[in-house]
């Protein structure tokens, strides 16, 4: 389920591929924070690399970006499968 921000309207969430990896969008009140991905070992599907703490106006945002991302691309590409988020390396790692 997408959290709601300020607007009212829920974020979206994209995504490309290109190669081994490609780029994730979250889209929000006309801003885009953008994640690299790219292809993992197992028992990781996917690695998801974000932007650090300056993006965000709070730690507390840059949590709920990266869950809502991690929940997004877990949903949209892995059905059934689950995340883990490292805030302290920027880092999701999606899991069968």
């Amino acid at each position: 389920m997408n959290a709601v921000c300020c607007s009212g309207v829920a974020p979206k969430v994209e995504i490309t591929s290109e190669g081994r990896g490609g780029s994730i969008f979250h889209v929000e009140d006309g801003q885009h924070t953008r994640f690299d991905w790219e292809f993992a070992m197992p028992p990781a599907i996917a690695l998801v690399f974000g932007p650090g703490p300056a993006a965000f106006e709070s730690a507390e945002r840059r949590a709920q970006v990266y869950d809502t991302v991690a929940r997004e691309l877990v949903r949209q590409k892995s059905p059934g499968g689950s995340f883990s988020v490292d805030l302290a390396n920027s880092r999701i790692d999606i899991l069968r």
